[in-house]
């Protein structure tokens, strides 16, 4: 279950007056940890823990337009292939929950994000999308359900629908592992961007396979940053020997913010 889970507004008198919705979505600075897992019934799932970060992030506002059919979108910029297609899936899922006939509309996307860096920004702009959609029909979506609709638009994403608590999740099923806590250690990050700063397709990166000695190496680097999280002092760094996908083109170093 995805925490802090909320309940629909129910406002019905919104349904034909207020056609017009915005959502807002913040965005990371990549995986603090990133890898394959076991799941509580012991099978394999690639997970990841999600750096967060304040500041830049993805706008949307979407106005409905019904009598049109669904597939007549307007979008602006008219390149967010992945914010479009969250479009459509969340009017379908808000116009089932208030039993009107889907529709189509206009979608414009605004933010501050670098793109194609690995800081999250096509997640950014789904969850802004899918949190415009649903203001739009006066409804305010639960976390597990921004979750689905974000992996069925992108195949994967991360966390950025849930609240400041650190989790293991599964970015390619839209579903949390483990809670680790409360919050991350304190922590200064550096970051720079690598190669000219030229963007990365992450999903169209190589997956690497596997093996039990992996997974066995990955569940240690849970159990260290459990523990790091349950006692607020910050795990021991590492370098892995390759990007892993989802990584996107950027390096970061991480230390302790206290002496």
């Amino acid at each position: 279950m995805i925490p802090a889970a909320r309940r629909a507004l129910p406002d019905a008198d919104r349904r034909g007056a207020d056609r017009r919705g915005a959502g807002h979505a913040s965005c990371h600075h990549g995986e603090i940890l990133q890898g394959v897992f076991l799941d509580a019934a012991g099978r394999r799932c690639a997970g990841l823990v999600t750096l967060p970060m304040s500041g830049p992030g993805s706008r949307a506002e979407f106005t409905r337009r019904p009598g049109t059919p669904p597939e007549q979108l307007a979008v602006l910029p008219g390149d967010r292939t992945k914010a479009a297609r969250a479009a459509v899936l969340a009017v379908e899922e808000c116009a089932r929950r208030r039993r009107e006939t889907p529709c189509g509309g206009e979608l414009r996307i605004t933010g501050d994000i670098p793109v194609g860096l690995g800081m999250g920004s096509s997640t950014s702009d789904v969850i802004a999308v899918v949190r415009a959609v649903a203001d739009s029909y006066g409804l305010l979506l639960s976390p597990d359900a921004v979750a689905r609709l974000a992996v069925r638009a992108e195949l994967a994403c991360d966390p950025l629908m849930l609240d400041a608590r650190p989790v293991l999740f599964a970015q390619r099923e839209g579903r949390v592992l483990e809670v680790l806590g409360r919050r991350l250690p304190p922590l200064v990050v550096v970051g720079c961007a690598l190669g000219g700063g030229a963007p990365v397709d992450t999903l169209a990166l190589p997956a690497r396979v596997h093996d039990d000695t992996d997974v066995r190496a990955f569940e240690r680097l849970r159990t260290l940053l459990r523990r790091a999280v349950a006692t607020g002092t910050p795990p021991c760094s590492a370098r892995s020997r390759r990007p892993a996908p989802g990584a996107g083109n950027r390096s970061c170093a991480t230390r302790s913010s206290t002496p």
